[in-house]
């Protein structure tokens, strides 16, 4: 589980990331990232569609190892981002651990992580 403070809960932030945030994109996922210039600790939201999956715990599954990564990865992540993770129907066919590794290796990639 991702803490409060680790997590965009409100709709009108989602849409602020959504409208000013950098894409980057890859096979399983698109992360929008968007820079707040301030020293708080970075938040992240998840976004599963129905298209992925039409059973909840399908999307359940995905949310929990999306959120488990970012969760492993917090104590290098640099403070002052908002990041939405939009996923695709790629990821619904992919084991939990794999899952995992792709977003560690994104946020090296996306420059997030010191």
């Amino acid at each position: 589980m991702l803490a409060r403070p680790y997590r965009i809960t409100k709709e009108e932030e989602f849409e602020r990331v959504k409208k000013k945030g950098k894409a980057y994109n890859h096979p399983f996922f698109t992360f929008l990232v968007y820079n707040r210039r301030d020293k708080k600790p970075s938040r992240f939201g998840f976004v599963i569609s129905k298209k992925i999956s039409g059973l909840a715990t399908a999307r359940n599954k995905i949310k929990r190892a999306l959120r488990d990564a970012i969760r492993r990865n917090l104590s290098q992540i640099k403070p002052g981002y908002d990041v939405v993770v939009l996923t695709k129907g790629e990821i619904a066919r992919k084991y939990t651990s794999e899952i995992m590794q792709e977003v560690d290796a994104f946020l090296k990639h996306v420059s997030l992580t010191n």
